[in-house]
């Protein structure tokens, strides 16, 4: 949604010139910042996409997937998404992997982790596997990718049983040695979609999302430097608008 600016702080001058080129600017920025916003609301783009997951434990494919929605406002450069400003709405991928636990492929990323081993993106980002600019991709009605390994999100780990504070980062290369010997990423696909809705809370139930729910009812923690730390709003949407 766009907001366009219906007031601008106010000017107190005795003298009659000055108040009235206060006046004037005020006029000129309302106007101004008027173009800006409209220009940016007129040249919004709207991709809803699903993203999916499987993994194998314990010889069982395993699967979670959500459905996202990024807006784009702004212009843009040939392949050149990142030159928009965003904003995204929608929840984290959720497996559950049994005795194992869950396994969380994040919406956005913690640049704190214990794992250095590979690199993330942050969900908009997957939409590079179409190789589109935005103003094409808004255009596709279906189409189905798969996801490689420069081109995933940031998973978490979430133990059973155990505090989400004791939540890990992962890399995918390292799910066997981390979590359990047989753990496998199996796939990993982004999907176009058009009709399908978007969820703002994940519907399951799980110690670590209330505890997280609790400690972070605004999306907001308390960090420390160098040690990681889940954050809610990655997960699912919390506290006001973003």
């Amino acid at each position: 949604m766009c907001f366009m600016p219906t007031r601008l702080p106010s000017f107190t001058n005795s003298s009659s010139a000055k108040s009235t080129q206060a006046s004037r600017w005020r006029r000129t920025m309302v106007a101004f910042s008027a173009v800006v916003v409209l220009a940016a609301c007129s040249s919004s783009h709207v991709v809803r996409y699903k993203i999916s997951f499987t993994v194998e434990v314990d010889g069982e494919d395993r699967t979670g997937s959500s459905v996202i929605e990024t807006t784009f406002y702004g212009g843009g450069g040939a392949n050149s998404p990142y030159r928009y400003y965003t904003s995204t709405r929608g929840v984290a991928s959720v497996i559950d992997l049994g005795r194992h636990g869950w396994l969380v492929a994040m919406k956005d990323y913690s640049s704190v982790t214990h794992d250095s081993s590979c690199k993330a993106v942050v969900v908009v980002g997957l939409l590079d596997a179409f190789k589109l600019d935005v103003k094409d991709l808004v255009k596709l009605r279906s189409g189905k990718r798969e996801l490689g390994g420069n081109l995933l999100p940031q998973f978490v780990w979430f133990p059973r049983d155990q505090p989400y504070k004791n939540a890990e980062p992962v890399c995918p290369n390292r799910f066997g040695r981390v979590i359990g010997t047989n753990i496998e990423l199996k796939a990993a696909k982004i999907e176009i979609v058009q009709s399908t809705s978007v969820k703002m809370m994940l519907d399951i139930k799980t110690q670590w999302l209330d505890e997280m729910r609790q400690d972070q009812p605004s999306g907001v923690y308390d960090g420390k430097h160098g040690i990681f730390k889940p954050q809610l709003s990655h997960i699912e949407h919390s506290g006001g608008a973003r």
